[in-house]
């Protein structure tokens, strides 16, 4: 008998000898304990991938061919015989002739031939045998099927580990440019703050400087950037306008960045804005080089094959 356990093939199964009733176990078997389980170096060497229960039947079937687990069972009516007969020879030498006795018919039914048993013990061996084949059949394609099914577990198994391994590289990676960008984000923080400290402080010198040079006339105290700053000429004033909108498109430009940056805009809106200040920018640049040029050359005429 051979008893297949829940978690098999990872476990061995349990095999026992289960004698006749004319049979008994051998004692001192090397390969059976007294209750009659099996214990072959198979089963012991047991693993889930390369061993199955045909190859278990064909080592039992090899081990116990060359050393029987059983003996047949001496019945005590042979024995009484061969007692009955031994004390008949041991008395007396002189030998009876026994009296012919008259036969009588027998009351019995008659027995039935020989042959109906053997044909009823060889029809049973044939279906035994059919039945065994088979289970062995069924359990060649079972533990196949198994097998294979083992077998894609474990690549899934490998694969999931090495996605596992790259995706926490890939983690590891964005964690440590995440820390840098902290850090780059937090020295520009500090960058413009000492920036908005040092324009402050300036701001406020020029205040009071002009404060003192209107107290010093006589006028009103203010400060007004515009009427401070004025042109000699319409072009210079020209000039001057297309400067201050270029450093207002890059003040712009540098906001929009920090607002994408901060996550307060989206890429949508940040890509169509530094399109369109891009291109404000683009043409004010070159309106600014242009008057340039002209500026350059009205005041030295002598350097006018230098511009086309």
């Amino acid at each position: 008998e051979i008893f297949v356990p829940l978690k098999s093939p990872l476990e061995p199964p349990l095999a026992y000898v289960r004698p006749t009733s004319t049979m008994d176990l051998k004692p001192g078997h090397p390969h059976m304990s007294i209750e009659g389980r099996v214990y072959l170096p198979y089963l012991n060497q047991w693993q889930g991938l390369s061993h199955n229960l045909v190859t278990l039947c064909d080592e039992m079937a090899r081990v116990f061919g060359l050393d029987p687990p059983v003996f047949a069972r001496v019945s005590a009516a042979g024995g009484a015989a061969g007692a009955g007969s031994g004390g008949a020879g041991a008395r007396g030498g002189s030998r009876i002739s026994p009296s012919p006795r008259r036969e009588e018919p027998s009351s019995q039914s008659p027995r039935p031939p020989p042959t109906y048993r053997d044909a009823v013990e060889d029809t049973d061996k044939v279906l035994e045998k059919r039945l065994t084949e088979r289970l062995q059949e069924n359990l060649k394609h079972f533990y196949r099927d198994i097998g294979l099914e083992i077998d894609s577990e474990y690549s899934k198994q490998k694969t999931l580990q090495t996605n596992s391994q790259r995706i926490a590289a890939d983690l590891g990676a964005f964690a440590q440019q995440k820390r840098d960008l902290v850090a780059q984000i937090q020295v520009a923080q500090e960058s413009v703050s000492r920036l908005d400290l040092w324009l402050a402080e300036r701001a406020s010198e020029a205040d009071q400087a002009a404060a003192q040079q209107h107290k010093a006339d006589g006028s009103s105290c203010g400060f007004d950037v515009d009427r401070v700053l004025t042109a000699m000429d319409p072009c210079s004033e020209k000039i001057l306008e297309l400067v201050s909108e270029n450093t207002a498109i890059e003040d712009a430009l540098f906001a929009l960045d920090r607002a994408l940056n901060h996550d307060t805009i989206d890429i949508t809106t940040f890509l169509r804005e530094v399109r369109k200040l891009s291109r404000n920018q683009f043409l004010c640049r070159a309106h600014t080089k242009k008057l340039v040029e002209v500026q350059t050359t009205d005041a030295h005429p002598d350097r006018q094959h230098l511009h086309p």
